[in-house]
């Protein structure tokens, strides 16, 4: 009895693996998709591919290798979809680019491999070559938009259970490894876009509801390598209300800032960094969804030449403010409408602009934005703003910004009141070039300055600023003040101070009765700045301020 279980355990272990897994060739040069019949499957069960190199040459390929051109693509199916499928069913099928700068991209629209279980342990399809961390799928979680690192990619399914599943129908496609590379010669699948057109998308079926397997790609590109893609989307349901995009997502690619999207929070006014944007709607759950109505726009990058100018650029010389308020403030609340773009641009390249505004109400605020925002670009520091806190005397780090307002809402929040200013980047950097705002002065001379409505009481509105520039490189800034009176002091400035820059650690603020004397920087420029809060007013101040070689 001992040696007939020792032979039978032994013949289960010389078993051939090859026996495990149906494989499919698919006899196919470029222009054959005819899948092999019965008898040939049969055969290549018996002799799957041992080698690990495909996609090696396109004029002599493998029987079992499809190739594509760019653009054009190669729908699969499990055997008998839309049946089930059966145990003995298993496939490999291997997709090539003709073009070796090309990848693959696998999209199933149909998909139910597998049981319901924390890992694929019985039936899967998996895909070579993927850049996804996961390249092994079961269950309904089939690939949507998987791109491959090589431009060739071998699909296994694996099926090891009886006639349970319904099995699967995918596409693979061959598509650009980097898109917009020529408007001249362009993948089939690339929109072109001339400077300030447009191009209309929406989601499957729209406005019926997209399904499961839905998945789609866009290509934006901008003929003018200058211009830049900016998407916005009038309506927006893409996927479930968690607390982030944990099933359905749109993605926007060469974004500066988020570009994944759900909800009912589309991408407004998004721009891109590059000339190209791949767009991508990834449908996963088994609920659908509205979807949505986007466009793309093709827009010059913002504040390129002054005398160039685009039609939505508001340019500035130095010193020069403009306002801008959201849209019916402040007789009405802004709307749900109401997403718009400001473009302001210094005239002077050594400028850059700066953004205040008086008063503000954007959207909710609890820790992070709630729903609407106002952005400015180009910023060393938070460029978001929201709630009741909005931008003071933010400076950008280039010679223009785009100001945006973004709305989720209905006629909710006030809006704003701001201004957008073209200020001298650097204060007293040229003699010949000056600011607007800054004084000049030769050694010895010397320029008086006064609080507003001095010697009445200033107001709430009299914060100001002034710049004084020795016009000696060598000589230093002097102020005196003869008189003054500026905000309560007990210990520390109450309210109002008066400040001085580039001067020694430890002088200033000014406040109270505390005036400065003969206070001299440690530059030959100096700002010397008024800031003023909105309760109590005082009698203000009379000063000097002197170039002097020191």
């Amino acid at each position: 009895m001992k040696s007939r279980m020792f032979v039978w355990i032994v013949c289960v272990l010389v078993l051939p693996a090859t026996t495990v897994g149906q494989v499919t060739t698919t006899a196919a040069p470029p222009a054959a998709t005819t899948a092999a019949p019965a008898a040939a499957t049969a055969a290549a069960q018996q002799n799957t591919t041992s080698a690990t190199d495909i996609c090696l040459n396109a004029t002599s390929p493998a029987a079992n290798e499809v190739w594509l051109t760019t653009g054009s693509f190669k729908r699969f199916n499990s055997a008998k979809y839309p049946s089930t499928y059966g145990s003995g069913d298993g496939q490999e099928w291997v997709f090539c680019a003709t073009n070796p700068a090309d990848r693959i991209m696998i999209t199933c629209s149909d998909f139910q491999v597998g049981g319901f279980f924390f890992d694929c342990v019985d039936d899967s399809l998996t895909i070579s070559n993927a850049n996804s961390s996961n390249s092994k799928y079961c269950t309904t979680n089939g690939p949507q938009l998987v791109q491959t690192t090589e431009r060739g990619t071998k699909v296994t399914f694996t099926a090891s259970t009886s006639n349970v599943y319904k099995g699967f129908t995918c596409t693979a496609q061959a598509v650009r490894e980097t898109n917009c590379q020529s408007a001249i010669n362009r993948a089939s699948y690339e929109v072109w876009l001339a400077n300030g057109t447009s191009e209309t998308f929406t989601s499957p079926n729209y406005p019926s509801n997209y399904g499961r397997g839905d998945s789609k790609r866009w290509v934006f590109c901008a003929i003018d390598p200058d211009d830049r893609i900016q998407i916005s989307c009038n309506e927006f349901t893409v996927g479930g209300f968690f607390f982030d995009c944990t099933d359905d997502t749109l993605t926007i690619s060469n974004t500066d800032s988020n570009g994944k999207f759900c909800l009912n929070k589309g991408p407004l006014l998004v721009d891109t960094i590059e000339r190209g944007t791949e767009v991508k709607l990834s449908t996963s759950s088994p609920y659908g969804y509205k979807g949505f109505t986007c466009t793309a726009t093709a827009l010059r990058t913002p504040c390129r030449d002054p005398k160039n100018r685009a039609s939505n650029e508001i340019w500035l010389e130095n010193d020069q403010v403009e306002p801008f308020t959201s849209s019916g403030y402040p007789a009405s609340n802004y709307g749900n409408d109401d997403t718009r773009e400001w473009r302001f641009c210094a005239v002077d390249s050594s400028d850059k602009i700066e953004v205040t505004c008086s008063a503000f109400h954007v959207g909710g605020a609890f820790f992070d934005c709630l729903d609407d925002t106002f952005t400015i670009s180009t910023l060393n520091s938070t460029s978001k703003f929201c709630g009741i806190t909005g931008p003071s005397s933010v400076t950008t780090n280039e010679r223009g910004t785009s100001v945006k307002l973004r709305v989720y809402t209905g006629e909710i929040y006030d809006g704003f009141s701001c201004s957008a200013k073209a200020i001298r980047a650097e204060i007293c950097m040229n003699v010949t070039n000056p600011a607007n705002n800054e004084v000049w002065l030769q050694t010895g001379k010397s320029e008086a300055f006064t609080s507003q409505n001095y010697p009445s009481n200033y107001g709430s509105g009299a914060s100001e600023k002034w710049v004084f520039c020795a016009v000696n490189d060598t000589d230093k800034i002097s102020i005196s003040c003869s008189d003054f009176e500026v905000g309560g002091k007990f210990i520390f400035c109450l309210d109002d101070f008066l400040t001085i820059s580039n001067t020694n650690s430890g002088q200033g603020p000014y406040c109270g009765t505390d005036k400065p004397d003969s206070v001299v920087t440690t530059q030959r420029g100096t700002t010397v700045e008024l800031s003023v809060s909105p309760s109590v007013y005082y009698k203000g101040f009379n000063c000097t301020a002197t170039a002097v070689n020191q």
